[in-house]
């Protein structure tokens, strides 16, 4: 085997990226030290959409995202940040910058926000 081989895993499902001769020699390698399961090529990986073409293998997590757009209501083009580009931000006080239900919802958006990545 030779050139790039990307291996994914998450707990016990592993996912192999490499040229198709790449692919067989390596799922081989793996066969001969584990018991695995060949589902061949994948549409949805851990809760991922996976999308391939010649060039590239894309990684999205569309139902994440829209659960994350119906539990926080975004409507398109109206969010906005608290800062201007380039701000240095600076701690606030909690009675100056978001009260204790803001800050409880923007904490669990960045929490669901996190699992996007």
């Amino acid at each position: 085997m030779s050139g790039l081989i990307v291996w994914l895993t998450w707990i016990d499902d592993c996912l192999i990226a490499v040229d198709a001769k790449g692919v067989a020699a390596a799922k081989e390698r793996m066969k001969q030290r584990f018991e695995c399961d060949d589902v061949e090529l994948l549409t949805d990986y851990v809760g991922c959409k996976v999308e391939k073409n010649e060039d590239s293998i894309k990684f999205t997590q569309p139902v994440l995202l829209q659960s994350f757009v119906d539990e926080f209501v975004c409507k398109k083009g109206t969010q906005t940040t608290r800062a201007e580009p380039g701000q240095v931000l600076m701690p606030c006080e909690l009675e100056s910058g978001l009260n204790s239900k803001e800050q409880t919802e923007y904490q669990s958006g960045v929490r669901k926000l996190l699992h996007l990545m």
